[in-house]
This record gives structure tokens, C-alpha cells and sequence, in this order.
């Protein structure tokens, strides 16, 4: 059960909570961005209070804060998924080098049993030459 300072509380934030998005916008550019800092800056009041004085200046914080936290979690995202995608390029890099590496191999064999199944003297010509 809440207590009536604490449904003031709330009634307070509720109030503010369009400047709240209206600010992540400005901040963001994104509306759903916006929406989902409304509603991470609303569970962090729920859980930890507001200020009894200073509201919307401290919402601007708040939401200041969370914009940034939620920036630098997707730089990070960005960068895992940048180094995961060259450490894929250079997996497949290394698969094709090892397939081409394999295919001349191959091919050197074929070359080898061809040359030995020639008569001696035209062999023997080739090995002196090459």
C-alpha cells in the first residue's frame, strides 16, 4: 500500500514524464528511443524515489544519465559486433586459403603423376627444364 507522500510522488513524476520524452527526443532524434528512456527514467523513479524538491531538473539528469549509459552500451554493442564480424571474415578468409592451398596441392599431384607416366627422355627433358 502506498502512503499519500508517495502517491504525490508519483502523481509528480507522472506529470513530468511527457518532458521526459520530449527531452530524450531532443537528445536522441529516435521516438522509440525516446519511449524506452521515458520508460527506463519512470522504473528508476519507482524503484529508487524522487526528490522532494528540484523534480524536473533532477528528471533531466536522470534522463541525461540514461541517455548517455544507453549510448555507450550500444558503442560497446557496436564494437563486439564489429570485432565478431572480423573474427568471422578472417575464419572464412582462412577457410578459403586453405581450400585454395588444398586445390593446388592437388593439382601439383596431378601434374607429379602425369609427368612420371611420360617416357624417360621427355621426362627427363622437362625436369631440366623446370
Amino acid at each position: 500500500m502506498t502512503t499519500p507522500a508517495e502517491r504525490r510522488d508519483v502523481d509528480a513524476v507522472l506529470q513530468h514524464l511527457d518532458w521526459v520524452r520530449a527531452l530524450a527526443l531532443r537528445l536522441l532524434g529516435d521516438p522509440a528511443e525516446a519511449d524506452d528512456v521515458r520508460q527506463d527514467v519512470w522504473l528508476l523513479t519507482r524503484r529508487i524515489g524522487a526528490p522532494g524538491s528540484g523534480l524536473r531538473a533532477w528528471l533531466g539528469g536522470v534522463v541525461r544519465n540514461v541517455v548517455r549509459e544507453r549510448r555507450r552500451a550500444s558503442a560497446i554493442r557496436g564494437r563486439h559486433e564489429s570485432e565478431a564480424a572480423a573474427a568471422e571474415a578472417r575464419r572464412v578468409d582462412r577457410a578459403h586459403e586453405d581450400a585454395a592451398l588444398l586445390q593446388e596441392v592437388a593439382l601439383q599431384q596431378v601434374v607429379v603423376q602425369r609427368l612420371m607416366a611420360l617416357p624417360e627422355h621427355y621426362r627427363s627433358a622437362l625436369l631440366g627444364r623446370y
